[in-house]
């Protein structure tokens, strides 16, 4: 290695999981906007990021409990997460 030359290092999965990749979660409109993302993503994109997405949203809700959250977008997630998981199931046996 010549000095002053960097070496270039690959982030590792967890560097990669920690960037700023997803979108932020916080109130009830910052969550539902994440939310919306995710579907998005899900039926339009990238399914793995936007199931991850939702997996996140759901964990930061039952974490912070806020309210509004709690009460409007959990169950939205809930029940996003449950077809996601049953079309998988359904494509997964064909």
């Amino acid at each position: 290695m010549v000095k002053g030359e960097q070496i270039h290092q690959l982030p590792n999965e967890s560097d990669y999981m920690n960037t700023n990749m997803f979108p932020d979660f916080g109130n009830v409109r910052d969550n539902e906007s994440a939310f919306l993302i995710a579907l998005h993503e899900i039926n339009h994109g990238d399914k793995a990021w936007g199931h991850e997405v939702l997996l996140r949203l759901r964990d930061h809700i039952g974490r912070t409990k806020e309210t509004k959250s709690v009460q409007w977008i959990l169950p939205k997630v809930l029940t996003a997460l449950e077809e996601f998981d049953s079309r998988i199931l359904v494509t997964s046996t064909l």
